[in-house]
């Protein structure tokens, strides 16, 4: 270890006592510095702070909790306004979701904003029937979500399910990351 470190600015750091030498020819400090230098020192080079990770919020409620559309059996896109439906009949082997920006409320909400600001790689989608609690899938997004104009292509695994959903009217909900599970996907 040497006597002084640079910093990213024109200060440097006396590593004694971790004193901030300012770059003024008039600084006592400064003085002794440079002539440390003239005599062959060679300070530490800056080492930058690591990265800081920022999780996500706490955003466990998404759409302000559940929002409703209507669940399509059909397999392409594009889904109906306030539809939602999946690319595969066999639902556990599913890998996309399409999901319309427009909701099946009666007040229809648009939530393309919300999804590219929003949605996010490891956020959870929870479809179930509103009507029957057996019938639910559940998808984690894989990577970042396409926009298609009118909505959005999911990619996505298939996590766990009850039972085959049907065409139905489904209350979707999604779940961001916990900061844990950001924080190690940023580590790799």
């Amino acid at each position: 270890m040497s006597a002084y470190q640079l910093t990213a600015t024109d200060i440097v750091i006396r590593t004694e006592d971790s004193a901030s030498i300012p770059n003024d020819p008039a600084n006592r400090d400064r003085i002794e510095y440079d002539k440390w230098l003239a005599a062959g020192g060679v300070p530490d080079p800056y080492v930058p702070p690591p990265p800081v990770v920022t999780p996500p919020s706490e955003d466990t409620g998404a759409y302000g909790g559940v929002i409703n559309y209507m669940f399509n059996a059909g397999t392409v896109p594009p889904p109906n306004a306030g539809g939602i439906r999946l690319n595969n009949v066999l639902q556990t082997a599913a890998n996309r979701i399409y999901l319309n920006y427009i909701t099946n409320d009666s007040i229809a909400i648009n939530l393309k904003t919300f999804f590219k600001q929003r949605v996010e790689i490891g956020d959870t989608f929870y479809i179930q029937d509103k009507d029957n609690v057996d019938k639910w899938q559940l998808f984690e997004l894989i990577n970042e979500p396409i926009d298609k104009t009118t909505y959005a292509e999911m990619p996505v695994k298939w996590l766990a399910g009850g039972t085959d959903l049907v065409a139905a009217r489904v209350v979707v909900a999604r779940q961001s990351e916990t900061p844990a599970a950001y924080a190690a996907r940023q580590a790799k």
